[in-house]
């Protein structure tokens, strides 16, 4: 009799409180504190049931326990509120629900819009014309049975995670960004409106990675996407942004995966990627490609004698084919249908655009010049790039660089994020760097101390070759704060590199010539020196040997009234994908030449 009772009190799960487990503390984005207790990372009542239920996950259990089963039907019962707790407490108790979550208007026509057969995670890729691009974008595919059969992506829906911007000044926008002065939200779009974004009108591949679910994990996510439009976050540009908030969603789904575990403290896109790739639940790997990646693959396809053609209808922004078969004639109207939709993405972003009519009009010309060859479009293969260029594939973000220095300096170097042009370029964009907080220390062996010499807090670089379809200025932009050179106490300058020019490329090695503006401010001498003067960049990566010579000629404009002559000379051999040896030899007029050799890791 005793052991019954003792059953019946301590073990029937229908009657036991603290039966949640680490998918209760996902679902509702409980972190643990500093204290040992709970705290969501959810900043709105609203989202919650308990009046403590921020930071007592077993309150909030209890809540959902003790309302759910509430006999009366209404659109504010617990069940119609939180759908997925409901769920989540009847399954882990063993309770049946006196209703379905399917019984409650909002949630059946949420269910039945959608009409979900799977989820994936969709990476649009890096966007370096916009500085919170840079690093790419990451928000959650549903695909739709409605357009499974037809594989039209502009039946699903889309799902993305934003921050609620409350200002236009742009250092505003970087200080609130980074510090949680915004809150950011969860919302529900069309699919092809983030086509639309980024596909047409940025030019951007958009990558889908689908997400290995169950029947009952599919339910359980748009019962958890239901209770997140009530949810607000504070929003941090570095750890807590679009990325990480979106992973969430699937790790809320799939606490087993252990997905937001496997994140540091700095969260850009491409490690969510990483996250899903070794938690091993991806189910497959598409490419939507852009209309410059879809060019890139037509100019490959034509012949070396039809290329001054091809030129001369992109100068002239005419139809120039007399000389061609009906095939040839085939690629070339395709080529220049992409090459106009590439062209004017903006113009046809809109009906309102002044030349909207025009463009459409020259389209229209164009296809009525198709349609009268019989023959078919051959379609494109991607599948090269999916298996050889795929972002899954991509290096590592952080890095870690070891070395020493002329006069037997050790050197420490630590960059948060994310890539350079030297780098293992599979799964970015070729001969362009973003990087975020690239920190070297030093052990100067005369004053035997550590020294912070360097940081790089931005360093994005944008090397754009003149092509067929393309002739962007190139650009390089900077802002660091480096030590003064032969000084044992902390003395530091602030600088800001700008410059703008044209490259070239052949095979794999392009050259560049800008105009560089280079300020300098001396913090202890507070001293400001402006430069500016022409700059030469080299830089080849081919994978074996990968090197660049940087090579700058510049007038002191405000103090000497002299020119200065800086070379940067470096060279990397990859020794496996996320690391390689690296050689480097600096120098400036009227200052030590620096020789330095190290090896760096990407992590």
């Amino acid at each position: 009799m005793l052991k019954l009772i003792f059953t019946l009190i301590f073990i029937s799960p229908a009657y036991a409180t603290t039966s949640y487990d680490t998918g209760w503390l996902k679902l509702l984005r409980y972190q643990k504190t500093m204290f040992g207790g709970y705290e969501s990372q959810a900043d709105n009542k609203e989202f919650f049931l308990s009046s403590n239920g921020k930071n007592s996950p077993e309150d909030e259990f209890n809540e959902v326990k003790d309302k759910m089963m509430i006999p009366q039907l209404s659109e504010n019962h617990v069940i119609c509120l939180f759908p997925a707790r409901s769920t989540y407490v009847s399954k882990k108790l063993n309770m049946k629900l006196p209703f379905s979550p399917l019984s409650c208007k909002k949630t059946k026509d949420l269910i039945d819009k959608v009409n979900l057969d799977a989820i994936s995670l969709v990476f649009s890729s890096y966007f370096i014309e916009k500085p919170a691009s840079a690093f790419g974008h990451t928000f959650l595919k549903l695909r739709s049975k409605d357009s499974k059969d037809d594989n039209n992506d502009y039946l699903d829906y889309g799902v993305d995670y934003s921050a609620q911007v409350t200002t236009l000044n742009p250092i505003m926008y970087g200080v609130l960004g980074i510090f949680g002065g915004f809150y950011g939200k969860f919302s529900l779009m069309p699919y092809y409106v983030k086509i639309k974004e980024y596909n047409d009108m940025e030019s951007r591949d958009l990558w889908t990675f689908k997400v290995k679910l169950t029947e009952d994990e599919k339910k359980l996510f748009m019962y958890h996407l239901l209770e997140m439009d009530r949810a607000k976050f504070e929003y941090f540009y570095f750890k807590e942004n679009c990325s990480y908030h979106v992973l969430a969603l699937l790790d809320a789904i799939k606490p087993e995966a252990n997905l937001i575990e496997k994140l540091s403290f700095f969260v850009p896109p491409i490690d969510t990627l990483h996250a899903l790739r070794d938690a091993d639940i991806i189910e497959e790997v598409k490419i939507r490609p852009s209309k410059y990646q879809t060019l890139l693959k037509r100019i490959k396809a034509i012949p070396d004698e039809h290329l001054e053609l091809y030129q001369e209808s992109i100068s002239k922004d005419a139809v120039v084919e007399n000389t061609l078969s009906s095939d040839q004639k085939v690629n070339y109207y395709d080529f220049l249908t992409d090459y106009i939709d590439f062209k004017n993405a903006d113009i046809l972003s809109t009906i309102q655009h002044k030349n909207y009519k025009n463009v459409v009009k020259q389209k229209l010309a164009l296809n009525l010049k198709r349609s009268e060859i019989a023959q078919n479009s051959s379609p494109l293969d991607f599948s090269d790039i999916v298996q050889n260029d795929s972002p899954l594939d991509a290096h590592n973000s952080k890095r870690i660089k070891i070395g020493y220095t002329k006069n037997d300096i050790f050197n420490l170097e630590f960059r948060f994020a994310l890539h350079d042009y030297l780098e293992n370029r599979v799964g970015y964009i070729p001969y362009a760097t973003s990087e975020l907080f690239n920190m070297k220390f030093s052990y100067l062996h005369e004053a035997k101390k550590f020294r912070l010499s360097k940081i790089d807090f931005v360093n994005v670089e944008a090397i754009r070759p003149k092509s067929l379809i393309s002739d962007k200025l190139s650009w390089r932009f900077k802002i660091s704060l480096e030590a003064v050179e032969d000084e044992k106490e902390n003395h530091y300058s602030q600088n800001m590199n700008i410059s703008l020019g044209k490259s070239l490329i052949f095979k794999s090695v392009t050259t560049s010539i800008f105009i560089k503006a280079d300020n300098s401010y001396d913090l202890k001498q507070g001293k400001y020196r402006p430069y500016l003067g022409p700059n030469f960049l080299l830089i080849s990566n081919n994978g074996y040997l990968n090197f660049s010579f940087d090579i700058s000629y510049l007038y002191d404009i405000k103090n000497t009234e002299d020119f200065q002559l800086g070379m940067n000379t470096v060279v990397r051999l990859p020794v496996s994908k996320q690391g390689q040896i690296s050689a480097e030899y600096q120098t400036k007029q009227h200052e030590t030449s620096v020789y330095s050799i190290g090896y760096q890791h990407n992590f």
